[in-house]
């Protein structure tokens, strides 16, 4: 996602904002161009394309929202439960 920034938009520069959560990890990628990323069906040919696409079919959840000096693309992606461990005898 953030190798995307110069390479589909204007904006000469981005922030990337990872953190912990209780289920997962949330990133936030913020830019400085007010267009907002759009979801659609990749050409599967093509050398890319697909980045929305498999972010929407994988995150947890998502969004992208206007901001004062842009826009920010979050997400979460959710761990797999850890097993209980078992105590040795």
């Amino acid at each position: 996602m953030l190798t995307n920034v110069p390479k589909h938009t204007g904006s000469p520069e981005c922030r990337l904002r990872l953190w912990n959560t209780q289920d997962g990890v949330h990133t936030t990628i913020s830019d400085t161009d007010s267009a907002l990323p759009t979801v659609r069906e990749p050409d599967w040919c093509a050398e890319s394309g697909r980045g929305m696409f498999l972010l929407s079919s994988t995150a947890y959840r998502w969004a992208a929202l206007p901001t004062p000096t842009g826009k920010g693309v979050w997400f979460e992606c959710r761990s797999a439960p850890l097993a209980p461990s078992r105590a040795r005898p």
